[in-house]
């Protein structure tokens, strides 16, 4: 069971999120816009930091359930997290900088 939770495969309905009751078609849009940017930046991760990037925000697992599954530390998953959210948040800033270099 614990290999199962692995294998988390990164869609748009692992992110979609209720919409706000006032949210128009405009906030709408720059969310899906947001998702396909976030999912762009986890496809440039390497394999482990996005497999705890996933296990936790859509697996919804403590840093001790990710360590058994992936095998290590929870102190190492604090880590790698750490690293991966890092890189999103700067692969995320930079495309904003450069819109041509995401299309």
């Amino acid at each position: 069971m614990r290999r199962q939770k692995r294998f988390i495969e990164p869609t748009a309905e692992v992110f979609d999120v209720i919409p706000h009751p006032s949210d128009g078609p405009a906030e709408t849009l720059l969310r899906k816009e947001a998702i396909t940017r976030l999912l762009g930046a986890l496809d440039t991760l390497p394999e482990r930091q996005r497999e705890v990037v996933l296990l936790k925000f859509s697996g919804d697992l403590s840093y001790q359930e990710i360590a058994e599954v992936v095998g290590t530390s929870a102190s190492n998953v604090g880590f790698i997290l750490h690293t991966a959210l890092k890189t999103l948040r700067a692969e995320i800033a930079n495309e904003a900088k450069n819109p041509e270099r995401g299309a």
